[in-house]
């Protein structure tokens, strides 16, 4: 590995600058947007919580935390806009790459560690979350943390430690319902490092049973209970059987077992260039294959299988975990590739978790990727960008992927050849990250943009039909300007937009005539305001509506480009008479 030093020394400086460089498009343009989607949820306190931050907090839909930390926001410094209320979010996001090196540092080493944060810190998901006042940010900045607690509480086998790590993930528990996601790295954690300490000799698992029933139930005890004292009242709270129960069915169960890998891919790449998550998923992949060579004899009764053997039935699973995912994306027999999917995950995970040879630390993460991997892919009926929780072991499995591959290479020129080509991938998805979220002439995704003579990605532009699933991209749609023309009187009346009746109510303080409709609705109404690229709700076309019940009283354009309209305020020909704002 020496004769390899000054290629890697330089590669990992390149890493650093690239994780420099992302933190820059993380913080750009912070402020630049109007709220989006489900931003607006965790800000409706701003108007509608009366001093009843408790009930507020049991009326809502998600978990709690993205509420508190906006509500402390406002309230030590009031509201000044977006940029105040994202910045939080920000800083976690920002320091999520740290806490991501010290677990994948814990896990394996610092080179492996370094390649993690630089992974994590390019892509587009988690850029785009460092961006948005909601829980994900949050999240991922909590859970390294709070497993790499663990880690150090099952090695020093400290109950201090274990309620330490418990507390952290109940913290997150209370950001969103996904830390759940983390829960088999906690359970083969325990199940692993019981094995590897007793060597399964009935004596010393007689010996260590108790400490470690001990440990577990703390550790568990101070995850899980603390939080119930929140979400026992959330349960059962009128609102939650009202309409968050439905909410929540409908998008965890029904799936029938039917693979949402093609679905889930198309939405990502709105995100991430394909390649990286393909690329992302082999080296995955191969990190899993180099654990073969660490397996040993398997016994277990009176069945005994030669190491030569149980590696390549492992070799096996892991190819067949591959073929099943590419399967999934075929429609011929969907169900057969989640069968494939879950059948070889489970066995992988059996053999990593009862081989003693294999580190539980690797063990409990891979674990963790395919249990998470499994649920979202080919369970879970609606998962959408949920999926990032699976992302954040597979960017360990990945990383430790690349440098088992690097040390297993001899040749120098070939390291230099393979470490060259995979930095100029990261480069090529750093590129993407600007034309997604620095550029703002025109704004992606609502308008098309290409990289280097190649489309990045095209947004389905079906008229009345609902887009959903978008985050963090810039989207200004100027309307707080709209407030102030109903503000000076200048509009007035009843008005429908094509966008989201929720982020409209926010700005303008009052309901649309019909909102929330899948087409935008022209009757019994004064004003329309029509935006090109609405963040969530119906896409009407690129140039307003035509009606010739209605004038078009102003055009608001860009910020960026003064020749691109945003929005568009049509008004009744019967409220302007004169064809203007009343205040013209």
């Amino acid at each position: 590995m020496e004769k390899n030093n000054e290629t890697l020394n330089i590669f990992k400086y390149f890493l650093i600058l690239i994780i420099i460089y992302s933190v820059f498009v993380r913080v750009q343009g912070l402020g630049y947007s109007n709220f989006q989607g489900d931003e607006v949820n965790p800000m409706t306190f701003v108007y509608g919580m009366d001093n009843r931050v408790i009930s507020y907090l049991l009326d809502q839909k998600r978990a709690p935390a993205q509420y508190v930390i906006n509500i402390i926001n406002v309230s030590l410094f009031g509201y000044h806009g977006e940029a105040q209320i994202r910045f939080p979010f920000l800083i976690f996001g920002i320091l999520a790459i740290y806490t991501f090196y010290l677990l994948a540092k814990k896990i394996f080493n610092k080179k492996t560690a370094l390649l993690v944060s630089s992974l994590m810190a390019v892509n587009g998901l988690f850029i785009a979350f460092s961006r948005i006042t909601q829980y994900q940010a949050f999240m991922y900045f909590l859970i390294p943390v709070g497993v790499l607690v663990f880690i150090k509480a099952l090695e020093e086998k400290s109950t201090k430690y274990f309620i330490y790590s418990g507390l952290i993930m109940m913290v997150a528990l209370l950001a969103h319902f996904d830390t759940a996601s983390v829960m088999p790295f906690f359970i083969v954690g325990f199940i692993a490092d019981y094995i590897r300490t007793t060597k399964l000799s009935f004596a010393k698992m007689k010996m260590q049973f108790v400490p470690y029933l001990k440990n577990t139930f703390v550790f568990f005890a101070t995850f899980i209970l603390p939080a119930l004292i929140y979400y026992v009242p959330y349960f059962l709270n009128s609102a939650f059987g009202d309409g968050t129960s439905g909410y929540l069915e409908g998008r965890l169960l029904g799936g029938g077992l039917m693979p949402r890998t093609q679905i889930t891919l198309k939405l990502l790449t709105m995100y991430i260039p394909k390649f990286h998550i393909y690329t992302l998923f082999i080296l995955g992949s191969i990190g899993l294959l180099f654990k073969s060579i660490e397996l040993e004899d398997f016994e277990f009764w009176k069945i005994k299988i030669n190491k030569k053997y149980y590696q390549k039935i492992y070799m096996f699973l892991v190819a067949l975990l591959v073929f099943a995912s590419a399967f999934s994306f075929y429609p011929v027999k969907p169900r057969s590739a989640t069968l494939l999917v879950l059948l070889s995950s489970i066995a992988i995970s059996f053999i990593l978790t009862f081989s003693r040879k294999v580190d539980w630390k690797f063990a409990s993460l891979a674990v963790w990727f395919l249990g998470s991997y499994s649920f979202y892919f080919y369970i879970m009926k609606d998962p959408r960008t949920h999926v990032y929780v699976s992302m954040i072991p597979l960017f360990i499995l990945a990383s430790y992927g690349f440098v088992e591959i690097i040390n297993s290479i001899k040749l120098k020129w070939v390291v230099a050849l393979f470490t060259l080509i995979f930095s100029v991938s990261l480069l090529y998805v750093s590129g993407v990250n600007w034309v997604m979220f620095v550029d703002k002439s025109p704004e992606y995704p609502w308008w098309d943009k290409d990289f280097l003579g190649s489309p990045v990605y095209r947004i389905k532009r079906v008229r009345h039909e609902k887009i959903e699933g978008v985050f963090g991209f810039n989207n200004y749609r100027a309307w707080e300007q709209i407030a102030d023309l109903y503000e000076r009187g200048c509009l007035v009346g009843s008005y429908n937009s094509n966008e989201k009746d929720a982020i409209t109510y926010f700005y303008l303080r009052q309901h649309q005539k019909q909102g929330g409709l899948w087409e935008l609705q022209t009757t019994e109404v004064d004003n329309l305001v029509v935006v090109p690229g609405p963040h969530s709700w119906v896409y009407t076309g690129l140039n307003g509506i035509e009606d010739k019940s209605f004038v078009l009283l102003k055009k608001i354009y860009s910020k960026e480009n003064p020749n691109d309209p945003i929005s568009y305020i049509y008004g009744s020909i019967f409220k302007y008479l004169d064809g203007k704002l009343l205040c013209e």
